[in-house]
């Protein structure tokens, strides 16, 4: 019996041991491909993600190191910067938007703070709107969310007055204030959502119609 037991705690530690090494070994490969200055490695790296989030059985740990390759190639060219000649090379725009997009899946904490950097260095308003609605899909607040939000939704930066950003914006408002309630935001983005609304903000009608709905439910 005592055999059969011994036998069985050693059968257990190395399927244990087997599962560890199977969780680990992918993200060298996949961090190396990010890391590639190759568009393609870098899209490899992506779709690698995209599956290891679908299987929807990272660990915690397995999930720190997905969400800092996420973070590495979202900030790709704005905060994370490679320079050849003095010209940013590693400026890749659709590269930035789909590690934004894949951020949105992870149901984590930390990639709310990966896109509040997005949020607060990016300048394409295609990558903006990503980041947005990956924010309303987590669902979650962070303490400079309030802020950047505001920031957009004034138009503080030519390229913020996007229609199909501030919509996004707006739809991303409404998601967080269903988890946490509408005291979460401020005043002044009370006030910014009064600025989109009315006609002279020069924004669309369903875009004013639905600022307006977001501010009576606050």
């Amino acid at each position: 019996m005592k055999i059969k037991k011994l036998l069985a705690s050693a059968v257990f530690a190395a399927f244990s041991l087997i599962q560890l090494s199977a969780e680990t070994q992918d993200l060298p490969f996949v961090r190396g491909m990010a890391e590639s200055m190759d568009y393609k490695h870098k899209q490899i790296a992506l779709s690698e993600i995209d599956t290891l989030i679908s299987e929807g059985s990272l660990s915690e740990s397995r999930m720190r190191g997905v969400i800092d390759v996420l973070n590495y190639l979202a900030c790709e060219g704005v905060v994370n910067l490679r320079y050849e000649s003095l010209r940013v090379e590693n400026d890749n725009i659709m590269i930035r938007n789909e590690a934004v997009r894949l951020l949105g899946f992870t149901g984590n904490p930390d990639a709310v703070d990966s896109l509040m950097t997005v949020l607060q260095n990016e300048t394409s308003t295609v990558v903006l709107s990503t980041a947005v609605i990956s924010c309303g899909q987590l669902g979650m607040t962070h303490d400079r969310m309030d802020v950047l939000f505001t920031r957009i939704l004034k138009g503080q930066m030519s390229f913020y007055r996007d229609d199909a950003l501030i919509y996004n914006t707006l739809l991303a408002v409404r998601a967080v204030s269903e988890h946490h309630g509408s005291a979460y935001w401020s005043s002044s983005l009370s006030s910014a959502l009064v600025e989109v609304a009315v006609p002279s903000g020069g924004y669309s009608r369903n875009t004013r119609l639905l600022a307006r709905d977001v501010l009576g439910e606050l």
